[in-house]
Formats: structure tokens, sequence, C-alpha cells
């Protein structure tokens, strides 16, 4: 049961909602993820919650990943231009 306060504390601390305001989008998550006609219960908003912060955990980690990958293409392909630069400039005076 640890998920809803906690999401609630994060929300106010990165979005600046009151905790009445959070509360209150909870009670709408409530409603707009429920499946059928009936609002969600307790126990699934909070596996609904933690669905959520599970899948913004994974798109943080690709983005994080994707950085990564994109510094060593550039980090590679600059080292190979040194390379040949030095390369052309050696030859070229022999």
């Amino acid at each position: 049961m640890k998920e809803l306060p906690d999401w609630i504390d994060t929300q106010m601390n990165k979005r600046g909602l009151t905790a009445i305001a959070a509360i209150a989008e909870l009670d709408e998550m409530k409603k707009t993820a429920a499946l059928g006609s009936r609002p969600l219960g307790t126990n699934a908003l909070k596996n609904h919650i933690k669905k959520l912060r599970v899948d913004t955990a994974k798109a943080a980690a690709l983005v994080n990943f994707s950085s990564t990958v994109r510094f060593i293409f550039i980090f590679i392909f600059f080292r190979a231009y040194i390379r040949i630069y030095h390369f052309i400039c050696s030859s070229a005076f022999n």
C-alpha cells in the first residue's frame, strides 16, 4: 500500500501539486483507468500506479541507453576520423 502515498508525495514534489489536487487526480485515475463501468478499487489503483512507475523507469532507461550508444558511436567515428587524418597527413609528406 506504499505506492499511493509515494505517488502523492512524488507528484507534490515534482509537479508542485497540493495533496488535495494529487488525491483528486488519483480519484480521476480510478475512473479513467477502469476497463469496465466500475471505477478501480484501491488495490487495482495501486497496481496501476506501480505499472505507470515501472513503465516510466523503463522509458528513462531506454533514453539513457540510446544516449550512451550515440556517444559511443560518435566517439568511435571521431577516433577513426583522426586516424585517417593522421594517415593522410603522414603519407602526404613522405
